[in-house]
């Protein structure tokens, strides 16, 4: 059964995308540092690639192994905007407007929710699919 969090970045620094997407980098560093494999659900591929260049300079003291695209076998941190397979069963983040199906499956899933009115309406209908699903 997935751990499920939320992250309600109500605070006005997180309405800039670049803090949310830093926020998404230490959330990806603690899940890494602590063992796990991490797939960043992004909302298209522009921000795949925006986290891509953000993940390369995070740490100035250590390197974040990650990838583009959604094939997880070797990779450590994946970003793709694509739902991840089924297969994968450890710690996603979701930037995306869409739930994750199969939620049950993972060790964990991190929502994110701005703000903004789009994503603060995204976010609970997340909340009420994971719901109903049993998380």
């Amino acid at each position: 059964m997935a751990q499920l969090n939320f992250y309600a970045l109500s605070d006005s620094r997180f309405e800039n995308e670049d803090d949310r997407l830093t926020l998404v980098c230490r959330i990806a560093d603690k899940a890494y540092g602590l063992g796990h494999r991490v797939y960043i659900y992004t909302a298209s591929l522009a921000q795949s690639q925006q986290l891509d260049s953000l993940l390369w300079q995070f740490k100035a003291s250590s390197f974040l192994p990650h990838q583009l695209g959604s094939t997880f076998e070797q990779c450590k941190i994946c970003i793709s905007h694509e739902e991840p397979d089924h297969e994968f069963t450890d710690v996603v983040i979701n930037l995306n407007s869409a739930a994750v199906s199969s939620p049950e499956r993972l060790v964990r899933l991190n929502e994110l929710v701005g703000p903004d009115n789009a994503s603060l309406k995204a976010g609970r209908n997340h909340f009420r699919a994971y719901k109903a699903q049993g998380l």
